[in-house]
């Protein structure tokens, strides 16, 4: 990680000034900064988004710094410690999140599976059916709390918390005396469940973008054994041992886990992320806390609704229309709340919806997978029972042909996962799998008595890219949101899958429940009106039908073994039918999921070595992440602190474009401002550069290099004629469809071929306006939309678009008559653009450079030998061409003036790169002079070449 250094010039420091104690006196900051003699050195990646001023110390802190230390506590891969992926803290986190991972779906799937028989020694309670449901209602509401205080207060110890919780839990369930005692044990559970059922953030944020599936697979392996096998060894317990089993190992694993927790697990505490400036009590100040009400007591009553809906409760009910109608209002009115209440930290920040083919999709398709796996994991072990269950050879091979759903969920995340960045194409997957899975769930639908063997193979092939696709949405949409709102983003996603699977299980039990009744008419008894049974006995035939026990069956009057397989058959049939109503629904719902894959946007371009978090060791986790990165300068005391008010003086020096993303056109030659400036932008942060020319031969060796010095930039060629309107569209359009957003636009293509006046043809006039006037024109007008583009992590329309101008706009003598002119119409674009864009938050600024060593110069000079021009020129070429150049007299005949020397094209660069930048807010519509002061020197005679006198006009 790069420190930021404040590098002394001078000693002579003024230094009571810096205890002022408000920030409003932001100027004289500045004059403080400059008493100082201070200067930044940024190669640096983090700074703030936003550096406008606030009132006092309190609203700089805690907003634009902790975006700051947001960013600081961001790693690539290449910067991490010499064996950080096997250190003690890496490796002891993620075993802390196996074991609770582990330790959680154990107790709620082993409870599950030995419910009944635990309800037989402890009951009977006719509320045993409430021991699932408040779990599931409890883990929504856990993951969501979680997800944004987490963001708030740091991960470490509310998971810590939420650890001891369900241990508290585990022993209240252990010695459980009564089915109500254990209930409310689970409810303790179940909010416990939401820190280890967000095992995908745990473990995401700690991994690369590339490898984010195979750390998550690393902590589900042991969860196979929890999920797959849960059901049957928690009935396996419960039979040949005691139920309470299943919480001793409950308590034990989750101790583990906890243990592994207390000691390795160091993600971004408090003091990192928001320094020592606010307290925990101020930040709690800034809850969500009506929204929060809102949201859990909606949730709550709505969810219970839906779960006694049907049964044990008519759906037309007092009690559940007394819990859904109040729990739908609460909801309602929370989203309304959160949309138009603005909270200043919103419990679900709407604005991450405003991103449709990203975030929105990736939420549809989460939640179309958290309805289908609900449902197969309710439905199939019931459809096994009813269809199937009489034809297995006891409760051990119904458990088995019940658990395949489970074995192929996990199926999916550990064959197909691992080869998540290998296969890339992250879009074409989804859309594969959504097809697959929406296929095999329509197969489902034919499922009979007799066709056991296709059966189970449709169960598991519709199941195993749905566990896959689940966690890879919850990857995905990491790489989609601010660090800062990793947490609150997951969270959401996470919970709308759990809460969508909730509701639509409760409606494929009302489909396959309302159409059983008369597929058991036309079905059931028809067929043993045939037989010899009394019409008493066929209704007790159908009265005992629900249970699926061969021995009630058996027991009926009149019941022979071949009555017997009448019945089995006939009932079966009549389930199958009914079922199938379920799977023409799953499959409709498959198609959405499979249109919401193929309205997403490519994702592959994130794939990279970017870490979004790190856990460190316990003693790094009590200084301040932002004050660890600024060093104080020679003969500044100790004492003496550099925030905020240093630090407000920092920002306004910094450069960053962290987070944006750019396009630079005219960035195609070997040595050029163009090609500087895409350089300038990663080292300043940027998210993606989009480089763009008509030649893109030194693409790839400009990707190199940005990759060799260290950054993640994302640099990306594009073939464009800058003149072209429908190219410029398309670019812009391509580059939305991939980021989201575009930043600024930096509009450097020229055309500089020199031609004495006499000698300059329309057709090169032409071209010069089309390239540089033409060229500025579709910037302006094209990247100022594609700038007003807002998605989640851009809330509004603004960025910055810059034009390179040229100081022969101000200096007749520097350049031909067709450039002169354009660069000055380019002077005109600036100061209109920046009325015309002001009201969309634009500023448009030019850049008029003097004698730069580029391609672009040597090309021009080149050209006064047979009309040569290229931007291939190296920089070994330009130095020879201009020193052969300089000695001809005019511009370079006194070289030992300050004016009279040539610009690196980097100064430029970072030039443009500062009017990118939140530094600039104040600069608009203006043309700034890079010229060493050349125009000022007024001795720019002879820049160009001979001046010749103007032939007659010829009269042929």
């Amino acid at each position: 990680m790069q420190r930021l250094r404040l590098v002394p010039a001078a000693p002579d420091y003024n230094l009571h000034r810096c205890c002022l104690p408000s920030i409003c006196q932001a100027p004289f900051d500045l004059i403080v900064f400059y008493h100082l003699k201070l200067f930044i050195m940024t190669k640096q990646e983090a700074s703030p988004d936003d550096i406008s001023p606030g009132h006092n110390d309190q609203n700089i802190v805690p907003s634009n710094e902790d975006e700051l230390r947001s960013k600081i506590l961001t790693a690539e891969r290449s910067t991490l410690p010499e064996g950080y992926f096997l250190s003690r803290e890496f490796v002891g986190t993620f075993g802390g999140i196996a074991f609770s991972l582990a330790a959680t779906y154990f107790a709620f799937q082993a409870g599950a599976g030995a419910l009944i028989n635990i309800n037989q020694q402890i009951g009977p309670s006719e509320n045993y059916y409430l021991f699932s449901i408040v779990w599931t209602v409890s883990q929504p509401i856990s993951m969501l709390l979680f997800g944004r205080l987490s963001d708030m207060f740091g991960r470490r110890n509310l998971a810590l918390g939420a650890n001891i919780l369900g241990i508290i839990g585990g022993i209240i369930a252990a010695t459980s005396q009564s089915i109500n005692q254990l209930i409310a044990a689970n409810v303790l559970l179940g909010l416990a469940s939401g820190i280890p059922g967000s095992y995908p953030l745990l473990t995401g944020e700690l991994m690369t973008n590339k490898l984010k599936f195979l750390g998550t697979i690393v902590v589900v392996v042991p969860n196979i054994i929890a999920t797959g096998f849960g059901p049957y060894l928690g009935l396996r317990l419960s039979i040949l041992s005691s139920w309470r089993w299943i919480f001793y190992i409950y308590i034990i694993l989750m101790v583990i886990g906890t243990t592994l927790w207390y000691f390795f697990y160091h993600p971004p505490s408090f003091v990192q992320l928001h320094g020592t400036s606010i307290s925990r009590k101020a930040e709690l100040a800034t809850i969500d806390w009506l929204g929060t009400f809102l949201l859990v007591s909606g949730l709550v009553l709505f969810l219970l609704g839906i779960a006694w809906g049907g049964q044990p409760y008519k759906w037309t009910s007092g009690r559940v229309l007394g819990l859904l109608i109040p729990g739908a209002i609460l909801s309602i009115a929370f989203i309304l709340y959160e949309v138009y209440g603005k909270p200043a930290k919103p419990i679900v920040p709407m604005k991450f919806f405003k991103d449709v083919r990203g975030y929105t999709c990736v939420v549809i398709i989460s939640a179309i997978t958290g309805c289908l796996q609900t449902a197969l994991f309710i439905l199939w072990p019931s459809q096994v029972a009813y269809i199937f269950g009489s034809t297995t050879n006891g409760w051990e091979e119904t458990a088995w042909m019940s658990s395949v759903v489970n074995f192929a969920a996990w199926a999916g995340i550990i064959i197909v996962g691992p080869l998540f960045h290998v296969i890339k194409h992250l879009r074409l997957q989804l859309v594969v799998g959504s097809a697959w899975m929406t296929a095999f769930l329509a197969a489902m639908s034919t499922i009979t008595y007799s066709n056991k063997g296709s059966a189970i193979a449709f169960a598991f092939l519709s199941t195993l890219p749905i566990g896959w696709g689940e966690v890879m949405t919850m990857l995905m949409v990491q790489y989609i949101v601010p660090e800062r709102d990793l947490g609150v983003a997951f969270a959401v996603v996470s919970s709308v899958r759990t809460i969508m699977g909730s509701i639509f299980a409760a409606v494929f039990v009302a489909i396959y429940t309302n159409k059983l009744p008369g597929y058991m008419t036309s079905i059931v008894i028809p067929a043993l009106q045939k037989t010899s049974l009394s019409a008493e006995a066929i209704s007790e035939v159908l009265a005992t039908a629900p249970t699926a026990s061969q021995a009630a069956l058996s027991a009926i009057k009149g019941v022979t073994p071949e009555i017997l397989r009448v019945i089995n058959a006939k009932v079966a049939d009549a389930y199958g039918h009914s079922y199938a109503f379920v799977y023409y629904t799953a499959a409709a719902l498959g198609a959405v999921c499979l249109l919401a894959a193929l309205c997403l946007r490519d994702f592959d371009v994130y794939l990279t070595d970017h870490v979004a978090r790190m856990v460190y060791k316990k003693e790094e986790t009590k200084e301040d992440s932002l004050a660890k990165h600024i060093e104080h300068p020679e003969g500044v005391p100790k004492n003496i602190s550099l925030t905020p008010i240093s630090l407000s003086i920092s920002k306004m020096l910094n450069i960053s474009l962290q987070g944006q993303v750019g396009i630079v056109t005219g960035a195609g030659s070997a040595y050029g401002i163009g090609r500087s400036m895409v350089i300038a932008a990663a080292q300043a942060g940027a998210v993606a550069v989009h480089a763009c020319d008509l030649n893109l031969s030194y693409m790839d060796d400009l990707k190199k290099e940005v990759k060799e010095m260290g950054y993640d930039t994302i640099i990306e060629g594009h073939f464009l004629d800058v003149s072209n309107e429908k190219q410029t569209v398309a670019l812009l359009r391509n580059v939305l469809k991939i980021h989201g957003r575009v930043d600024f636009f930096f509009a450097n293509a020229g055309y500089a071929v020199y031609r004495p006046l006499q000698d300059l043809s329309v057709d090169h006039f032409n071209r010069a306006v089309d390239v540089m006037q033409r060229g500025c024109f579709l910037a302006l007008k094209y990247g100022s939309q594609a700038m007003s583009v807002t998605s989640p992590d851009k809330a509004e329309a603004k960025g910055n678009i810059i034009i390179t101008s040229s100081c022969a706009a101000f200096a007749g003598a520097y350049a031909d008559t067709a450039y002169t002119a354009v660069k000055n119409a380019c002077n005109g674009l600036v100061e209109s653009g920046s009325v015309q864009l002001s009201a969309s938050n634009i500023r448009v600024n030019g850049i008029a450079p003097g004698c730069t060593n580029s391609s672009i110069l040597t090309s021009s000079t080149l050209s006064e030998k047979g009309d040569q021009y290229t931007t291939s020129a190296t920089k070994e070429e330009i130095a020879a061409t201009h020193a052969k150049f300089f000695e001809r007299g005019g511009l370079y005949k006194q070289k030992e003036k300050f004016y009279n020397r040539a610009a690196d094209p980097s100064e430029i660069a970072n030039l443009a790169c500062f009017l990118a930048s939140d530094l600039a807010l104040a600069i608009n519509g203006q043309i700034i002079l890079a010229d060493s002061g050349k125009t000022t020197a007024a001795t720019g005679e002879g820049f160009t070449g001979p001046v010749n006198p103007v032939p007659a006009l010829s009269m042929s």
